[in-house]
């Protein structure tokens, strides 16, 4: 099948990963022959990491494969030279393989109901499916969509959800398990902690790196099937069919469908962009006036330099301030608080543990002309 340049690109990438993650670990290994002597138990860990990269391997071409996205056992468009820094695919897809985690195993549980179960909540009560501000549902809009298990749950919770997500290996890896695992029953297994770039960190020990996790979780199965029965049963509209992923930047999409959305959810979103205050305005375009924007995340900025950018450098909010611009940029603040606790793609079994106190705001768009 023909695909686009942005999509061959995330093919290269994934077809990449076995020959970055198998030259770090040849890197490791040369790095221990000194001491090899005296902890033979370290060849035991190489071994289980080895396993685990083939693994992930098999799952990332099988993925391609099932998809369209290649014929079977082929080499990049792009050759590993020079100009590829394969640390940097390689930590790519141990990124991505714990995003995984945290939104589609049984494991990343707790990180959903702390952080999207809020949202989810949030959301209900302060704009109910039949509440949009047209006819039908309401039309939510989740940016930084990642593997998309925010917008699986929207639309399983009976809305018209749109995921945005720039990143388009990103956005292969959920399609894939959204419709090609969730959607025909099916589960896969990856090994998320296989300790690839430079090494293990925080580990408490070697077996750990081998671990073996299902995706999708069981409860997205079970949920899932049910959907289908009740959808066959009363000839009703099943939830993916309320459910998209648009490739792209959000604030480009704020623009090109302005006014468009009932409600924006945003979960570890508004310091990921770079730029908290494009952020309010990019909502502020998207929502139509009563439309419901609810946050929660940390102010972490990591993210790209946006609008609000000058030399490169950018601007950075206090969650104060957030709370201070959103309520004088047409916003009025319903809910906020400031110290929500969050996890995220903490592997439980790490000796270092991270907790964001996160800003959680719901913010309800008044209409243009009304006073401050």
């Amino acid at each position: 099948m023909e695909i686009d340049a942005a999509t061959q690109l995330a093919v290269d990438d994934f077809m990449l990963f076995e020959v970055a993650a198998t030259a770090n670990l040849k890197a490791q290994r040369e790095q221990a022959a000194s001491v090899l002597a005296d902890l033979p138990e370290l060849e035991q860990r190489f071994a289980a990491q080895e396993a685990a990269i083939m693994a992930n391997s098999t799952f990332l071409r099988n993925m391609l494969v099932d998809m369209g996205l290649s014929k079977g056992p082929a080499q990049p468009a792009r050759a590993p030279d020079d100009e590829i820094n394969l640390g940097i695919v390689e930590l790519t897809f141990d990124g991505l393989m714990k995003q995984m985690v945290r939104e589609w195993t049984g494991m990343g549980a707790t990180e959903r109901t702390q952080c999207l179960g809020l949202c989810l909540s949030a959301l209900k009560k302060h704009m109910p499916p039949s509440s949009g501000a047209r006819s039908g549902l309401a039309r939510v809009i989740i940016p930084g969509a990642g593997l998309g298990r925010l917008v699986w749950e929207v639309a399983m919770a009976g809305y018209e959800a749109v995921g945005i997500e720039n990143a388009m290996t990103i956005v292969l890896a959920g399609s894939y398990v959204i419709n090609r695992l969730l959607s025909t029953g099916r589960e896969a297994a990856i090994h998320p902690f296989a300790a690839l770039g430079a090494g293990p960190c925080n580990t408490q020990a070697g077996a750990d790196v081998g671990r073996a996790v299902r995706v999708p979780d069981s409860d997205a199965s079970a949920r899932f099937a049910e959907a289908t029965r009740a959808a066959e049963a009363d000839g009703s509209q099943h939830p993916h069919e309320r459910l998209q992923v648009i490739t792209g930047d959000f604030r480009a999409v704020a623009r090109a469908t302005a006014g468009g959305a009932d409600a924006v959810l945003t979960c570890f979103f508004i310091d990921a962009c770079g730029d908290p205050a494009g952020a309010i305005e990019a909502v502020g375009a998207q929502l139509a006036p009563g439309g419901v924007w609810v946050n929660c995340g940390p102010l972490e900025y990591e993210g790209t330099a946006g609008a609000h950018a000058i030399g490169g450098r950018k601007l950075r909010l206090c969650a104060n301030e957030v709370l201070l611009l959103l309520a004088r940029r047409g916003f009025e603040v319903l809910e906020s608080r400031v110290g929500e606790e969050c996890q995220y793609t903490q592997d439980p079994a790490s000796m270092l543990q991270h907790v964001f106190g996160c800003l959680y705001f719901v913010a309800r768009k008044l209409p243009e002309g009304t006073p401050d």
